[in-house]
């Protein structure tokens, strides 16, 4: 399922990076025909306001208007040099200063600085322009003294002036009519190319805005398609998780009814071995007992380990942080491990900080559980020497953190080297690979260990020489109950092979938590029940465990009273008064948590009996549904003497037990 999710997630980033660059070049594309498009309006907007602005004033009506201008005041003036009535050349002279001065405005109609951004200088034009304003500032003062009739001699000599440049405007109208005929095919042309050119840049913008749309269509079925395909990928990988996690439930309930179906042979073997063993035996029969007895407890350990691994992956171990008397949790761990290292010649120190609190809130099981390994296998890899259990306190490393609590188990044992400590807390791993395998083992203790460490918030690491022993260190932060702000003297002694221990911290004078939390012995013995006197049922539907936990109630000096199934055992409790009833939680017809229920829902009954679960099923789920279904405490198979006497003293006081 990986492969197949791997494989369209890359094809998709190529399609998407593809299709970016498709994009982003088609983006460029309509910019730059936008920005051609806007220089085009840009020129085209230019040649219309030029074309306006020159033409609203006529630039080349203004030349023929200087020629017709010119050619009246030439008419008059000829006229008033020839004129011999003195009536008609008065009236000529007044309509001659009108014309002049007509003309005089004209000339400035043509300047070449007014029609440089239209045509440029016309030849001879600038050249008649000042012949014509040399001639007005002659023919000012004249006309001006002139008040009311210009005698012919002026006139004659003023026509002579305006005749000399007439070849030249004559001229210079036919060059103004061919320049701006020139400038008006250029602007004609300019604004056809422009048209042109926007046409064909529409036709682009249409051409490259249906390309656009054909690639986000384009785009559009590619993502439907993607989305088809993740949908699909999403139902199979729905399907495969559910088939996961059915095949997770599959091997649940398979490692639960393996669990029951191999404690419950283990529960008759080690029942009637502990039993057997408490008969008269010769030394030989004792030893070979002790091998068969020590054997079936290591098949017990192996089996607890692959059940605490398959609870580790799933997840269904849970830290359970309580108060603790930490130096009682300690103590037992070492009366419980030292007869197996005196076993083997060994010694087992323990060595306890004197800053070491007392009571503090941490998991202790589980606690227990990662001492049990690390000293057990402290003990099985040493031959000759000692294994020294150090406890002590390590104050915060920063301001605000938390002190941690510093556990060492140290041995002079075989050791390891750097290589085999690297692999040291994989699965499956062990320090003794060689084809004899001297000490055997799952290799699973220390990935247990280090996992539940890491579960309560620290973590084992371990320091170790070939020939010189190892140092396993585990550090859990410290929850110190009520403790008191009291210096801590100096931390612990060296550990072995030269590895230094953790600083100690603070320390507070906490009571011990059997102090606070045990009863005590006399109230106990207040409550305490005369074992011949408890009335016992067990329900179970294997005959072994019958046989077994008859046998072992035997020995206390009770006659338990026996069923087979859950039904029958509601009927015997309806019928008798019992103490105790010791059920199985998996039997026929009624299991025990159904006969539980209807236990407790028997309102005739004077009094309740404590109802005990023996099972196979060491899961933490079915303990829960054992105390939910109304049971008072679980006992988990294979069950022993010394079980079944804890079981009693918890609820019958010392007595009974």
């Amino acid at each position: 399922m990986e492969q197949a999710f791997a494989v369209p997630e890359a094809v998709r980033r190529r399609s998407a990076r593809r299709i970016g660059r498709w994009f982003a070049l088609a983006a460029l594309l309509l910019v730059s025909m936008l920005v051609g498009v806007g220089l085009m309006q840009t020129r085209s907007l230019a040649l219309l306001n030029t074309a306006v602005l020159y033409e609203g004033d006529n630039l080349l009506w203004s030349f023929y208007q200087l020629n017709t201008e010119y050619l009246r005041l030439r008419e008059l003036l000829h006229l008033i040099a020839v004129e011999t009535n003195p009536v008609e050349a008065r009236r000529d002279s007044t309509a001659l200063r009108e014309r002049y001065e007509i003309f005089v405005s004209r000339i400035g109609l043509i300047e070449p600085d007014r029609m440089r951004r239209v045509v440029s200088e016309i030849d001879g034009q600038s050249d008649l322009i000042s012949q014509m304003q040399a001639f007005v500032q002659q023919a000012d003062p004249v006309i001006n003294a002139a008040a009311d009739q210009l005698s012919p001699a002026e006139a004659r000599a003023m026509l002579q002036d305006v005749e000399a440049f007439g070849e030249p405007l004559r001229n210079l109208v036919l060059g103004a009519n061919q320049a701006f005929a020139e400038y008006a095919n250029r602007r004609n042309e300019a604004v056809r190319d422009t048209n042109r050119i926007s046409i064909a840049l529409t036709v682009f913008q249409c051409v490259l805005t249906l390309g656009l749309a054909a690639l986000l269509v384009r785009q559009l079925r590619s993502q439907e398609s993607r989305r088809v395909e993740l949908e699909a990928l999403a139902i199979k990988l729905v399907e495969a998780r559910n088939e996961a996690e059915q095949a997770s439930r599959a091997k649940s309930a398979f490692l639960a009814n393996m669990s029951h179906e191999l404690r419950t042979p283990f529960n008759g073997l080690l029942g009637m071995l502990s039993l057997l063993e408490g008969t008269r035996l010769d030394a030989e029969q004792v030893d070979l007992l002790r091998t068969a007895r020590e054997s079936g407890e290591h098949l017990v350990g192996l089996l607890n380990d692959v059940m605490d691994v398959t609870r580790l992956d799933s997840g269904q171990i849970d830290i359970d942080a309580t108060p603790v008397d930490l130096p009682r949790l300690l103590a037992d761990v070492e009366a419980l491990m030292g007869p197996q290292a005196r076993a083997r010649g060994l010694t087992l120190v323990l060595d306890i900080g004197a800053g070491l609190p007392g009571a503090v809130r941490l998991d202790g099981k589980r606690l227990k559980q990662i001492l049990f390994n690390l000293v057990g296998n402290a003990v099985k890899f040493t031959e000759v020497g000692a294994v020294h259990l150090l406890a002590a306190t390590r104050a915060p490393s920063a301001e605000g953190g938390r002190p941690e609590l510093i556990l060492s188990v140290a041995d002079t044992g075989i050791g390891m080297d750097g290589a085999t400590v690297e692999r040291l807390f994989q699965r499956f791993s062990q320090a003794d690979t060689s084809i004899q395998r001297r000490f055997g083992g799952t290799g699973l203790g220390l990935e247990i260990s280090r996992s539940l460490a890491r579960m309560m918030g620290g973590d084992i690491t371990v320091a170790s020489q070939p020939g010189r022993g190892s140092v396993f260190t585990l550090c859990l932060p410290l929850d110190v109950i009520d403790r008191a702000d009291d210096a801590a003297p100096p931390g612990v002694a060296d550990m072995t092979n030269g590895l230094a221990s953790a600083p100690a911290m603070a320390e507070s004078a906490v009571p011990a938590l059997s102090e606070v939390a045990a009863p005590a012995p006399d109230a106990l013995d207040a409550t305490a029940v005369d074992p011949a006197r408890l009335r016992i049922l067990v329900c179970d539907d294997h005959p072994v465990n019958r046989k077994l936990l008859s046998a072992l109630l035997a020995r206390r000096g009770n006659t338990p009273v026996m069923c087979e199934n859950g039904a029958l055992a509601v009927e015997q409790v309806r019928r008798e008064r019992f103490d105790l009833v010791l059920m199985d939680m998996h039997m026929p017809v009624m299991d025990g948590l159904a006969a539980t229920r209807a236990i407790r829902a028997l309102a005739s009954l004077p009094s309740q009996p404590v109802i005990v679960a023996v099972t196979a099923d060491a899961f933490a789920e079915a303990h829960q549904r054992a105390r939910e279904a109304g049971m008072d405490d679980v006992i988990t198979k294979p069950m022993q003497m010394r079980d079944l006497e804890a079981c009693l003293r918890r609820h019958f006081g010392r007595v009974a037990a």
